[in-house]
């Protein structure tokens, strides 16, 4: 019998502390999975800061994490505000289609546990694994697994994916149920989303994959198997050769198609050379950063190069202020306004304070403020493979 933990409510962990104890989760999955080395690899590498996307998105998952909708949403901005609803009404209307009024049991960002026997039935050595799914709902022996993504560069995930089959399996396990559903709610791509169904025998399978899979990334004997999804955040692809021997293998093709102009490259070389590019400018990234903490240790460790001091830039913070002077010396409204740039999100900000709308509403209130009086410009194109291509 496998040793299922009791979840645990994780909501107001110090950020400081690593909440998954250092032992695999479901999040790494699909990277753990194409890379069995890759866990032990990061041991005691801290994780890096969080880009102003991920905390943009980190603010509305904490707000979907709460049981009263009011609770964190006052935090919001009014985009954020936008998507916290759109995830609501969606999660809604699923959760009305698969159990109608039923009485149903509610776990939001709770982390399950299993104790994984290092050998099967035998439980001396166990390794810890976890999940921690955004929303899980149960009635009766059914329930339902809903994951949220809410940035606009995210790619749409399938509900059969590896970190979405790991948190049917520690569901199961914890809340002892027969059938699990699953869904992505992502509102910027569809407000239909696919609900995938997993019974006995699909979980079965997805938790005997989930053991193999998570002693593999605790035997310290697992090769290390470079790759554009399991290197993209990894921590440990610094010091690791697998990356740096993988990353290198583009260098010799680029070499012998530089020899030539760019104007007489063959279609097969400009592949090539698309493909390389994310490879190459995430090793160059690297290499830059690497050389920058090096001469923030030692100054003379690049000869020829030093820190340079970046520049000071100068942000306007009052710009009431800013116009009540301007006015004092003879400026005019008319006058001052050219030198203002006014966007969108702000404005939408400020009439949602003034009308106290929001959702539909404050978007056709927009509309109406704003019309006749934009200009929209699209941006230049940009190089991207098709859908459907690596």
């Amino acid at each position: 019998m496998n040793c299922w933990n009791i979840s645990e409510h994780m909501n107001n962990l110090d950020p400081q502390i690593d909440e998954r104890r250092g032992a695999t989760s479901a999040s790494n999955a699909q990277a753990d999975a194409l890379c069995p080395g890759r866990h032990l690899a990061q041991k005691g590498i801290p994780e890096p800061p969080r880009s102003a996307d991920a905390e943009h998105g980190d603010l509305i998952h904490q707000s979907l994490a709460q049981v009263a909708d009011e609770q964190h949403s006052y935090k919001l901005s009014v985009e954020q505000r936008d998507m916290f609803d759109s995830c609501r009404e969606i999660e809604k209307k699923i959760i009305l289609q698969l159990f109608g009024q039923n009485n149903i049991k509610v776990w939001r960002e709770e982390r399950f546990w299993v104790r994984v026997p290092k050998v099967d039935n035998d439980h001396a050595i166990t390794f810890e694994h976890s999940a921690k799914p955004d929303l899980v709902v149960r009635a009766g022996p059914q329930a339902l697994i809903v994951d949220y993504k809410t940035l606009a560069g995210e790619v749409p995930a399938s509900p059969k994916n590896l970190q979405l089959r790991d948190a049917v399996v520690l569901a199961r396990g914890t809340l002892v149920v027969s059938e699990i559903a699953v869904v992505v709610i992502q509102p910027l791509v569809t407000h239909s989303p696919e609900i995938a169904l997993y019974e006995k025998a699909d979980i079965d399978k997805s938790e005997k994959e989930m053991f193999e899979r998570v002693r593999k990334s605790n035997d310290p004997a697992s090769p290390r198997i470079a790759g554009e999804l399991q290197c993209k955040f990894c921590r440990a692809k610094a010091s690791c050769k697998e990356y740096q021997r993988w990353s290198a293998v583009m260098v010799p093709s680029l070499h012998e198609m530089l020899n030539m102009p760019f104007a007489q490259w063959t279609p097969e070389q400009n592949g090539m050379a698309a493909n390389a590019l994310d490879r190459a400018f995430d090793l160059l990234m690297m290499i830059k950063g690497h050389l920058e903490a090096s001469l923030e240790a030692d100054p003379n460790s690049v000869p020829g190069w030093c820190l340079k001091p970046g520049n000071m830039r100068e942000t306007i913070t009052k710009p009431q202020e800013v116009f009540e002077r301007f006015s004092a010396k003879g400026g005019e409204l008319a006058q001052f306004m050219p030198a203002v740039s006014l966007g969108k999100e702000k404005l939408k900000e400020a009439m949602a304070t003034v009308t106290g709308l929001k959702g539909i509403k404050l978007k056709k209130a927009m509309e109406e403020l704003l019309a006749g009086l934009t200009e929209s410009k699209q941006n230049k194109s940009s190089l991207s493979p098709k859908d459907g291509d690596a």
